[in-house]
């Protein structure tokens, strides 16, 4: 059998403060970890991209109920106050659900590059913007730097063969503007593509 996971044992812990029985607890310690694995540092548009492209109506409605558990349940144990999903009308939401992104194989294969062979984060991709992107670099790790901070790292290196398919996605020519998106969600648009669209149009878990 396989040993259970005990990192949200304390959240377990506080369901059962609240008379809850143990196949409704081990349901929502599940839908919490699936959606903190999904949205490691969730924010409200985050959290409600996820509950709208990820999970159909009847899981989102559980999802809803184990989250706002765990949002009373960090506000007491920290006093953190944790974002929560918007309700989104029916109409939008099933807009979500059905939302394809439909990014050409020479894109998809760049982004892939700079995941693998340049170990950036999903998450610099999503929030990079052409703007701050420099060329022209002598490095060995490559001729064109973003400067971007997340975690430890302040400089993210690749080369301008690789960024070649993300010029043409993004229309750059000459000087982008500031907000311009590394990955917009196509030509000539000023929205990025968030962390989840990138996984869904990569096909990552």
């Amino acid at each position: 059998m396989r040993p259970r996971n005990t990192d949200l044992d304390d959240y377990r812990q506080y369901l059962q403060l609240l008379s809850l029985n143990p196949s409704t607890i081990r349901v929502y310690a599940t839908q919490v970890r699936s959606i903190l694995r999904s949205v490691p540092n969730p924010t409200r548009d985050e959290l409600t991209e996820f509950f709208y492209t990820t999970l159909d109506a009847h899981a989102r409605a559980s999802a809803r109920v184990a989250w706002r558990h765990y949002v009373d349940f960090q506000k007491q144990l920290t006093g953190a106050e944790v974002p929560e999903p918007l309700l989104v009308p029916r109409a939008r939401a099933r807009q979500m659900a059905t939302l394809e992104v439909n990014l050409p194989p020479a894109v998809t294969s760049a982004i892939s590059i700079l995941l693998n062979r340049d170990k950036w984060d999903l998450k610099v991709i999503a929030d990079a913007k052409w703007a701050q992107i420099r060329t022209g670099v002598v490095s060995r790790f490559g001729d064109v730097e973003l400067a971007h901070t997340n975690g430890k790292i302040d400089v993210w290196f690749t080369t301008e063969e690789t960024l070649r398919p993300l010029r043409t996605w993004a229309d750059i020519d000459g000087s982008p503007k500031m907000e311009q998106p590394l990955v917009p969600t196509a030509t000539n648009m000023m929205q990025p593509l968030s962390i989840l669209l990138l996984k869904k149009a990569l096909r990552l878990s």
